[in-house]
C-alpha cells in the first residue's frame, strides 16, 4: 500500500473510532433523557455521518415513510452491517436482531441503548416475547 494509501485509511479508521466514542457519549448520558424524536433525528444525523465517514452515498427509491409516521414496520433482510446504518441514516427504525449480538463489545451495548429487540433464534417462542415487547 502507498504512504497515501495508508494515510487515507488511518485517518478514516480514526474517524470512525471517534465517531463511535460520540454514539457512546451519546447513548449512555444524553439519548435516555431525550424525547423520542430529538433520539429519532440524532440516530438519523449520527447515522448519515457514518455513511459520510466511509464515503457511501445512500440513494432512496420512492419514499421512505416520514420521521413522524408512527407504527410503521420496515422488513428487511440486510446483507452487512452497514445495511443497519443506511436504514437509519433514511428513517430510524428499532431493530430486532439474533441475540448474540447483545454480547458483542460496543456495538451491542449501544444497539441495546437504542431499543434493538434481542430475539434468542434457539428457541422457538421467543418470537411471540419479541412480538409482545414491539
Amino acid at each position: 500500500m502507498n504512504r497515501t494509501g495508508y494515510f487515507t485509511r488511518a485517518y478514516r479508521i480514526a474517524r470512525i473510532a471517534i465517531h463511535v466514542l460520540y454514539a457512546v457519549i451519546l447513548a449512555g448520558l444524553v439519548y435516555p433523557w431525550l424525547p423520542k424524536m430529538a433520539g429519532v433525528r440524532i440516530v438519523r444525523r449520527w447515522s448519515a455521518g457514518m455513511m459520510h465517514i466511509l464515503n457511501i452515498q445512500v440513494r432512496v427509491t420512492g419514499v421512505a415513510p416520514d420521521l413522524s409516521a408512527q407504527n410503521v414496520m420496515l422488513v428487511a433482510n440486510h446483507v452487512s452491517w452497514l445495511d443497519i446504518y443506511a436504514l437509519n441514516s433514511v428513517r430510524p427504525a428499532q431493530f430486532v436482531s439474533k441475540s448474540e449480538v447483545r454480547d458483542w463489545p460496543v456495538a451491542g451495548w449501544l444497539a441495546y441503548k437504542t431499543g434493538t429487540f434481542f430475539i434468542d433464534r434457539a428457541k422457538r417462542h421467543d418470537t411471540a416475547r419479541v412480538n409482545h415487547d414491539m
